[in-house]
């Protein structure tokens, strides 16, 4: 009978989010926990667990049949410190604006 746990296959995962939106607006709220890994077949060595927090905020703006979104994201808001692969660090907190623009936008 296998009692270890497979490399890079965490034995427990979370994943959540949160929304509220409004008529033009919306904010998000993401959660993304990734437990221990071991990166050995023996399971002797781990890469630490890591809870990532991200938030986004979209704006819609409706101009006749077309539709104008601006939002915003930052992902690993706390700028915590986690490595996907061993000896690999992943990137901090990072932003992304993004523009969208939808023509003849039928409801």
């Amino acid at each position: 009978m296998w009692l270890r746990q497979l490399i890079y296959i965490p034995k427990h995962t979370a994943f959540s989010s949160f929304t509220v939106e409004s008529k033009n607006l919306s904010l998000t709220l993401l959660n993304d926990f990734t437990g221990r890994r071991f990166i050995t077949p023996e399971n002797s060595k781990s890469l630490n667990a890591f809870n990532l927090i991200s938030l986004g905020a979209d704006y819609r703006i409706a101009a006749g049949d077309n539709l104008a979104e601006l939002g915003i994201k930052i992902s690993n808001l706390l700028n915590t410190d986690y490595q996907s692969v061993a000896y690999y660090p992943e990137a901090g907190r990072s932003f992304v604006i993004h523009l969208e623009y939808t023509f003849n936008n039928y409801k």
